[in-house]
């Protein structure tokens, strides 16, 4: 995989724009350099694992199933 440690961060602070109030990427925060080493290693040495995700479902004019990512997951996607 021809990932660069500078792309993963690009892709961090992309993810996080306008949600930095969120309890998950303020947890995210408290150890960011090591999330990202974590994150970057688990990409390189092709053990990633994609997380279990949320689903909601909303009623508002139609009944939709909205399905949310982690954050972790986010910032690889």
């Amino acid at each position: 995989m021809n990932l660069s440690y500078s792309d993963l961060e690009n892709s961090y602070y992309r993810s996080r724009k306008w949600k930095r109030k969120k309890r998950e990427i303020i947890q995210w925060e408290e150890n960011e350099e090591k999330n990202m080493k974590e994150l970057y290693n688990d990409l390189c040495k092709d053990k990633y694992i994609i997380s279990p995700t949320k689903r909601y479902i909303i009623k508002d004019p139609v009944v939709r199933e909205i399905i949310v990512l982690s954050f972790r997951d986010r910032i690889v996607q």
